[in-house]
């Protein structure tokens, strides 16, 4: 059905064992290859007694090598402007490495001392331990992993997989320097490990270098490596467990899992298609049945887990307690009743969804070089492509088949976070044929025919290194086109920013409101029919509504053309809601600002921001203000839509294989020529005065977080680049600035930093989870390591670092076009003109370390920084 132009890898093994997959094909217009090796340990390998190894030398193999210090291995890889990083899951340790082509050898050579032969300092193993014990607290704080690690235990129980990735506190106290060396001596052998190299690159250079830093001699002699093998069975049995944390959290999840065999059996490789079939799509029938039409749920995730021997297929949501019994009902009903849920038309969407998908897979050399060692490490050389190939050429029939034979009847672990006890009587579930009549009913006569489909989605060999240059084109005197043409791109993108967001509200929440219910309803179509209606046309599309702007998202595969751009202006010209929709809205608000006070991350930044903007028009952020939405009605939705349709600055980026200019500026009359109101302004007044504060947030987590910082420069201020570059060297590893106070005090187990520049100003924090006794100590240090930083600047050599890195990243992101129109978008919204896009790396450059001190003690100036602690319940 779809003829693809796969990346054809080539796989290697060289003498001494070691597999090798090198995919050089990417297009010269990407500045950067990855590397991903792969070593063959984890839960699998480990025992009871030492649990969490595989983790613990993941963070060890960074504290140095024999010929290199940890600080010499972080800074060779950056000053060549590439990053490196490191992973553990269930089955394998991982490095990643980013870097410039011409590095490549440099590259292969650290990771080899990195991975090979680490120096193993004992100290730095007892201070690392405190470190994973401190992990441990932090990821007992977020309710979505507490569920997910007791899912595992479920599914996989009685079987290595039922432990837990970090240990626990008494395995990983109990771990030596002997132990972590041997672990590592008996499985980094070449024939338990993987390399995998991804990008533009020669490939007979690629291999010497491999052959040169991972031969024979490189590695460490060896035993044969042990492994478990209980993995491989299944739990057919249906189990429910619960987690009862009354007052911890704000809401109730729920998630199920069943496990599938992990093999290149068709039967098995259709499972892919099951995160699709639940809830990837807007016309989901099961997501849109407890989110939409019901307002169970805030949110729901489905996700396949890749492992040996047996995957896991979960679901996962989140809902009020009063909703409870709808929400399990639903996913029962939904899993026994799954081939009925999925059209032959439903089907088709699901496909093109997942081409997508694969399409900006492909185009990105880190996200591919990923996903192809993952599945080597899985299911072997060559695997990748052939499921690709499987799941595009399955026909409907047989999905079917294997819907019914292996969801409906499958064996499902059931765990389920209690926050609360319901308040009231519990809603429950509606019946599900009224939806499958529906979804068989619907009318597909106004989407593309199928074969037109299929030819549009037909990928070709496109011509190298032929990208043309950005265009800037203004239609009227309140909006303007940013284009870029690729003719290597196999999906074109559509970025809408309109002046309004949060800063243009008229009640705090309306902004949020809108975009809860922009999308869904329009004057012609009912809900579930505009999302059939888009997934059938394969567009997907979101909208979001930010501080400064309200932001609209559209991505389809093939080219944009005249029906699907009407199709998009149909949900500006035709928006609608009803009474029901407006309650639904302010419901889901309300949810996520719920889930804002159980994330760990997100109650500590929008606290921060909320006292930081607390005298701006960003004040009126619905995270301060959840009470106001009572007041929203239906009239102040319509108020403030209006005010987003006349905006006085709407910003399109567009990319595509050949541009699209023309057709959005012809396409989308709902929102080009409107006239804006006379005393609307398009540039945002500059700077605001911010308020040093210190204030206390009582939470129900387990640890401490600490954030502190200050106002920093605006989107457009000159001093930009320099606080950039004060951010990097302060945050980066490399730098060792903030990271020290993790390296050397072992205060805490996160922490970095963050400069987030906006219209009217921006906002700058530091960030580190610690525990209760190590607050004070913490938050004191990181003040000093501002202060110090406010005082003397950065050294040359820091400079030169951090100039290498922002420039690498800015070009990185820029390669690919998608990515290019929305950030020249962004710029063109906030300037008017885009001359930020055009003139970065030129003012990156021309920094130095004088500039960037006197612009960091502007914005941070000691004695004048703020302070949010959020204290452990």
């Amino acid at each position: 059905m779809f003829n693809i132009a796969l990346i054809q890898p080539q796989s290697f093994e060289l003498d001494n064992g070691l597999q090798l997959t090198l995919a050089g094909d990417f297009s010269r217009s990407r500045p950067y290859c990855a590397i991903v090796f792969l070593a063959k340990c984890g839960l699998y390998t480990e025992t009871d007694e030492n649990n969490g190894i595989t983790h613990a030398l993941e963070h060890i193999l960074f504290k140095g090598s024999r010929k290199y210090s940890n600080y010499d291995i972080t800074s060779i890889i950056n000053s060549r402007g590439g990053s490196i990083d490191a992973f553990t899951t269930s089955d394998s340790l991982g490095i990643e490495i980013i870097i410039p082509p011409r590095h490549l050898g440099d590259a292969l050579e650290v990771l080899s001392q990195l991975a090979l032969k680490p120096a193993f300092p004992e100290n730095e193993i007892e201070l690392e331990k405190k470190v994973i014990i401190e992990e441990m607290r932090f990821y007992r704080d977020d309710p979505e992993d507490l569920v997910m690690l007791k899912l595992e235990k479920a599914c996989y129980k009685d079987s290595c997989y039922s432990r837990e990735i970090l240990g626990t506190k008494k395995s990983v106290s109990g771990l030596t320097k002997k132990h972590l060396t041997d672990y590592h001596r008996d499985y980094f052998t070449p024939s338990n490990c993987t390399l995998t190299i991804a990008g533009s690159f020669d490939a007979q250079t690629a291999f010497s270098c491999v052959e040169r830093n991972f031969g024979h001699d490189a590695w460490p002699a060896a035993s044969s490596p042990a492994k478990n093998t209980d993995y491989m069975l299944a739990q057919n049995s249906d189990e429910s467990f619960f987690i009862r944390r009354r007052g911890k959290f704000t809401q109730n999840y729920y998630a199920i899992g069943f496990t599938t065999p992990s093999s290149l059996e068709n039967k098995h490789i259709y499972s892919m298609f099951l995160p699709y079939v639940f809830s990837s799509l807007k016309s989901s029938p099961l997501l849109y049945s407890l989110k939409d039409e019901h307002n169970a749920v805030n949110g729901m995730t489905t996700d396949l887990v890749f492992k040996y021997g047996m995957w896991m297929i979960t679901v996962l949501a989140s809902y009020s307690p009063a909703r409870s019994g709808a929400v399990k009902s639903a996913i029962g009903n939904f899993i026994a009743n799954a081939s009925r849920f999925v059209s032959e038309n439903y089907f088709e969407s699901i496909k093109k969804c997942f081409l997508l998908d694969y399409m900006q897979e492909i185009e990105n050399p880190r996200t591919y070089c990923g996903e192809l060692s993952t599945f080597n490490h899985i299911l072997g050389a060559g695997s990748y492509n052939y499921v690709v190939k499987t799941l595009l050429e399955l026909e409907y029939e047989n999905f079917i088949e294997y819907l019914r034979a292996h969801v409906e009847t499958s064996h499902y672990k059931r765990v389920e976070l209690v926050s609360a006890p319901a308040k009231k009587r519990e809603i429950k579930a509606r019946p599900v044929t009224p939806l499958i009549e529906r979804i068989n009913d619907f009318n597909f006569s106004h989407t593309p025919a199928a074969g037109d489909c299929e030819r549009r989605f037909i990928l070709k060999k496109r011509p190298r290194n032929s990208r043309q240059a950005p265009e800037i084109i203004k239609i009227d005197e309140r909006s303007t086109i940013c284009s870029i043409a690729d003719p290597e791109a196999d999906y074109s993108t559509l970025s809408l920013f309109i002046k309004g967001g949060v800063s243009s509200s008229f009640k705090p929440g309306d902004a949020n409101m809108l975009a809860e219910l922009f999308g869904r309803k329009t004057a012609g179509s009912s809900m579930y029919d505009n999302y059939m209606l888009s997934d059938s046309r394969g567009i997907y599309f979101d909208c979001n509504s930010f501080l400064d702007y309200f932001k609209f998202e559209a991505v389809t595969a093939g080219e944009w053309s005249a029906e699907k751009v009407a199709y998009l202006d149909s949900l500006f010209e035709g928006f609608h809601f009803n009474g029901s929709m407006l309650k639904k809205a302010a419901a889901s608000v309300k949810n996520m600002i719920k889930a804002i006070r159980d994330d760990v991350f997100e109650l500590s930044f929008w606290g921060f921001l909320t006292s930081l903007f607390e005298r701006t028009a960003y004040g009126k952020a619905v995270f301060a203000n959840a009470k106001a939405l009572k007041n929203i009605g239906g009239d102040d939705i319509l108020k403030y839509y209006s005010q987003v349709r006349s905006s006085p600055f709407i910003s399109f980026a567009v990319s595509s294989p050949s541009g699209g200019a023309g057709l959005i500026s012809g396409g989308f009359k709902s929102l080009i020529k409107r006239a804006a109101p006379q005393n609307a302004r398009a540039e945002f007044p500059g700077g605001f005065e911010a308020p040093v504060f210190e204030r206390e947030i009582k939470s129900s987590q387990a640890q401490c977080t600490i954030v502190a910082g200050s106002a920093a420069p605006s989107f457009t201020s000159p001093d930009g680049a320099a606080f950039s570059a004060a951010n990097y060297i302060l945050s980066d590893y490399a730098g060792k600035r903030l990271w020290n106070i993790r390296e050397k005090h072992g205060l805490c187990y996160n922490i970095f930093s963050e400069y987030i520049p906006l219209g009217l100003g921006g906002a700058f924090f530091c960030y580190a989870n610690t525990s209760a006794e190590k607050l004070e100590l913490t938050s004191a240090k990181i003040a000093e390591e501002l202060e110090r930083f406010a005082q003397e600047g950065p050294s040359a050599s820091e400079l030169a670092a951090a100039k290498t890195q922002l420039i690498k990243r800015f070009e990185n992101s820029v390669s690919f076009s998608s990515a290019a129109s929305r950030l020249l978008g962004q710029y063109v919204f906030y300037e008017n003109n885009g001359r930020g896009y055009f003139d970065y790396t030129g003012a990156v450059k021309s920094l130095t370390p004088k500039i960037v001190a006197e612009v960091f003690r502007k914005y941070c100036p000691p004695g004048r920084l703020s302070r949010l602690k959020i204290l452990a319940g």
